[in-house]
């Protein structure tokens, strides 16, 4: 839910949709980012980046970056079910191959 309400945008100012782009092109590296330096990145201020986390339901940048850091772990793990994985798919024919050969 978070990741679509960055790309949403919904009731963003520009500043905040700036932020919200930057984010959903980096997202590799705005878990270990403060919120200032998040804010250079993006061209735009600390409270706006503390302002859009609070858009997004969040108490603040913190709580933003534990719930980035969750929905991207959480990605990450739904990854090689949704066959997106090289051993996912691998395993997936290995099995299809042992259930024809028993059939």
């Amino acid at each position: 839910m978070l990741l679509e309400k960055l790309k949403d945008g919904i009731k963003f100012t520009n500043n905040e949709k700036e932020t919200a782009r930057y984010i959903l092109e980096n997202l590799d590296k705005v878990p270990g980012m403060s919120s200032a330096e998040l804010a250079r990145a993006a061209f735009t201020s600390k409270a706006a980046v503390v302002r859009l986390s609070q858009k997004l339901g969040l108490t603040g940048y913190q709580e933003f970056r534990l719930k980035l850091v969750e929905k991207i772990n959480q990605k990450n793990r739904l990854s090689p079910l949704q066959g997106k994985c090289p051993s996912a798919t691998a395993l997936s024919m290995w099995i299809r191959t042992m259930w024809e050969t028993e059939h």
